[in-house]
């Protein structure tokens, strides 16, 4: 039965066509960043995002914060810099004076950053993610690079039309993260520089 099984396995792959490989390198220069939000170690965007599967912010929409002087902060566009970094320089934040009171635990935050391109058509590609814990592409959830070691790539799949990335970016207040669309170099890619292996 194991070997029906697995032989049904084999031959579903090699009659099963995929994707073709996306063409060129998506960069997003134009994010709609907002935040801070206070958070706990490693919980997220928790109560400011209800569902980050289908969230979708538009500029100047307002949300409730108690790092923001004011208690607001609201959604703003923000362009990457020339190497591709997009650094978060949220709005009428203390960060001197919040550190000084409550120390690095009240500096502790989450923020988010949405964008929507078009793909000419479906296909496969890579997510580069450093220094983002996670991003949601089109409904789907993903892992990014969380250390920034560079050898993390994210197998993705891109719609054809409209796609959709809401960047999930946590840590001590503002951040610098950067997030871009390659096409991959082959059908399997073997991570070498994972020390796992």
């Amino acid at each position: 039965m194991r070997r029906l099984y697995l032989a049904f396995l084999v031959a579903t792959c090699a009659l099963s066509q995929p994707l073709p490989a996306q063409k060129d390198t998506i960069d997003i220069r134009e994010w709609l960043v907002c935040g801070p939000f206070p958070v706990g170690t490693r919980e997220g965007i928790t109560g400011v995002v209800e569902d980050p599967l289908t969230f979708r912010p538009s500029e100047g929409d307002t949300f409730r914060s108690a790092l923001v002087q004011g208690g607001i902060t609201t959604c703003r566009k923000v362009a990457e810099d020339s190497t591709g970094w997009l650094e978060t320089n949220y709005q009428n934040v203390l960060w001197d004076s919040i550190q000084t009171y409550y120390g690095n635990v009240g500096i502790s935050c989450a923020g988010f950053a949405y964008a929507e391109f078009d793909c000419p058509r479906a296909c496969r590609a890579l997510a580069l993610a450093p220094k983002l814990g996670g991003f949601v592409l089109d409904g789907r959830g993903y892992l990014g690079d969380v250390y920034g070691n560079g050898w993390f790539q994210v197998p993705l799949q891109l719609d054809s039309g409209r796609n959709r990335v809401l960047l999930r970016i946590s840590g001590y207040a503002d951040q610098q993260v950067r997030f871009r669309l390659v096409p991959p170099a082959a059908p399997v890619t073997v991570v070498l520089k994972d020390i796992t292996i």
